[in-house]
């Protein structure tokens, strides 16, 4: 297992290489990888934490890859943040990178004002939403007091925007 565990930064850093040149396809595989072995063999990624979360979030704020990665992405973040919550907890990366990406994905809606008040929340079918918000819930129960800091800093632009969507 040790000698597994030394290739796990290369694996990480393939799945860069692979989602700065903007490849779904094999990115979309990768990833898949990625989520299994942070399930899985959690104590190999343990070591390389913050370098996974710095990678996954680069991937989810990434504008040229397709939204299933980009969910992806923050799927593991929450994934490590649960299994590696005390090595984690005060990492800077989740109060000023994870969370306002994970804030930005509750903007990306596809209907208007009116649309989104008048729909039931059964009938709530934004993936990139549910993402959003999961990845906030998910992540403020694993990190308690640690997370709320980075959310604060969020509400006073999104209570005085002039779009609804940031409201």
């Amino acid at each position: 297992t040790s000698a597994f565990g030394q290739l796990i930064p290369g694996l990480f850093g393939t799945i860069g290489e692979v989602g700065s040149s903007a490849n779904d396809e094999d990115l979309s595989k990768l990833l898949e990888q990625a989520m299994v072995l942070v399930c899985d063999k959690f104590h190999l990624v343990l070591p390389v934490a913050p370098q996974v979360i710095e990678l996954c979030v680069k991937i989810a704020a990434h504008k040229k890859l397709s939204r299933p990665n980009s969910r992806m992405a923050l799927n593991i973040i929450v994934q490590v943040a649960s299994r590696g919550r005390s090595n984690i907890k005060n990492l800077s990366i989740i109060r000023d990178r994870v969370i306002p990406v994970a804030f930005s994905f509750l903007k990306m809606l596809e209907f208007d004002a009116e649309e989104w008040a008048s729909r039931g929340s059964t009938d709530f079918e934004e993936e990139d939403f549910r993402v959003g918000m999961e990845t906030i819930d998910y992540l403020s129960c694993c990190l308690g007091e640690a997370f709320f800091p980075g959310l604060w800093q969020l509400l006073p632009h999104a209570f005085t925007s002039k779009e609804w969507v940031e409201r």
